[in-house]
């Protein structure tokens, strides 16, 4: 038995683009009938504006997938990029060839060729260009140009007129290790909301994947209001279509075991959906792999921490840009409009002192009445409920018990 996973995002309908295909094709079909010097000038001009047009789409193409290259998997540092050169161009003696005959391929590509060119920094700070791409470069790489290839494409057609658009992952990234998909995931769900990203977001995305692993994984980065998740199963011993099921999340699944009265089952679930709410509390952007199992109990206290640290980075950040010594800040509580020992300058800087230090405090106050407050909330909640559902306990678990802690995990994803 054989099985794999799909996840299906519904996303908005945007603009589409008519394939530049039929256009080359209606300008380079061959010259059939008057073939006198007029209209081969005539048909010489259609050649050369398509050249020219064809070799201005590679030019958009490869600067944008080389801005993306070095921005989103190099860190804006130079490390590769890529040239498409369109060398072999229609010209009147190929398309008399009737290249878009059926069975004229093999003469179709021969005539014409588009190259590309993978080049890497050197050094001495100078481009090299690679003889044996394949012999240089590892699959991560190589699947990094072809991605970048793809999106330079994508972000270069001129959009029109279409319903709505479609970007499927089809297994492509069964190649690449688990970090190396996660990079590339991050960047297609722009997990980091970056503006220059947001134009996947017009996109209907179907991602297919063998691994349950990275599906478990690009389920619990992903929102199951936005996102669908199935499974597909097929017996390879029988000639029959595959079996499509809807797969529930955690959540979900709690619910289901909890209308049915299976309780230890629902805790389970709970507990399950709760460690994906703090594993992507503490790793929002996927910028990490989990290689390691980590109880729950520790993940979260490393959110409380987190907490306690975005605080105390926050409170330093208020007196990083101020040089006021401390005879200065004493006078934060008096009355400095009137204070004759204080530069208007110094009074400035003591005022807007005052104000960063009263705007921490209402967001301190509120932040401890929403996330510190609920994850104290969820480690109660572990201690009395989901480890007594996990573990052998001869306390009983009580449906208003689950109940509330449902109603609580719905909540606390909310506010992490």
């Amino acid at each position: 038995m054989e099985s794999f996973s799909v996840v299906l995002l519904r996303s908005g309908l945007t603009d589409g683009t008519t394939p530049i295909l039929n256009k080359i094709k209606n300008k380079t079909q061959a010259i059939n009938g008057n073939k006198t010097q007029p209209a081969k000038s005539r048909k010489q001009e259609d050649l050369d504006i398509i050249n020219t047009e064809i070799e201005t789409l590679l030019t958009e193409i490869k600067t944008t997938a080389n801005d993306f290259l070095k921005k989103h998997f190099y860190e804006n540092h130079d490390v590769i990029k890529i040239d498409l050169q369109f060398n072999k161009k229609f010209t009147l003696q190929n398309i008399d060839k009737n290249l878009w005959t059926n069975g004229h391929d093999p003469i179709r590509h021969s005539e014409l060729h588009i190259k590309l060119v993978v080049e890497q920094f050197m050094e001495d700070n100078t481009w090299k260009p690679l003889e044996r791409v394949q012999s240089f470069l590892n699959e991560a790489q190589l699947t990094r140009i072809a991605i970048a290839i793809r999106i330079g494409a994508l972000r270069s057609r001129v959009q029109h007129g279409v319903d709505f658009k479609i970007l499927v992952l089809d297994d492509m990234l069964n190649s690449l290790d688990m970090s190396n998909r996660i990079d590339v995931m991050r960047i297609i769900l722009n997990k980091e909301n970056n503006a220059e990203l947001a134009y996947f977001d017009t996109y209907q995305k179907i991602i297919l994947t063998h691994d349950k692993g990275f599906f478990n994984l690009l389920q619990r980065h992903t929102d199951d209001d936005e996102w669908v998740y199935y499974k597909f199963t097929k017996d390879e011993t029988k000639n029959e279509a595959p079996k499509v099921k809807k797969d529930l999340t955690h959540m979900q699944k709690s619910q289901k075991y909890f209308d049915e009265n299976e309780l230890e089952a629902c805790g389970n679930e709970l507990r399950k959906e709760a460690e994906d709410i703090f594993t992507n509390f503490l790793n929002p952007a996927m910028k990490i792999v989990d290689t390691e199992f980590e109880l729950l109990s520790k993940k979260i206290e490393k959110a409380y921490n987190n907490l306690l640290h975005v605080k105390h980075q926050k409170f330093k950040n208020i007196f990083s840009n101020n040089h006021l010594d401390i005879e200065k800040i004493r006078k934060i509580d008096i009355d400095i409009d009137n204070d004759e020992n204080l530069t208007p300058e110094e009074k400035i800087a003591i005022k807007t002192l005052r104000q960063n230090l009263h705007e921490f405090l209402y967001e301190l106050v509120q932040n401890r009445d929403t996330k510190e407050k609920h994850i104290s909330h969820t480690k109660e909640i572990l201690d009395r409920v989901l480890n007594s559902a996990s573990h052998h306990s001869d306390n009983p678990l009580h449906r208003q018990e689950l109940k509330d802690a449902i109603e609580h995990m719905v909540e606390l994803k909310e506010v992490l």
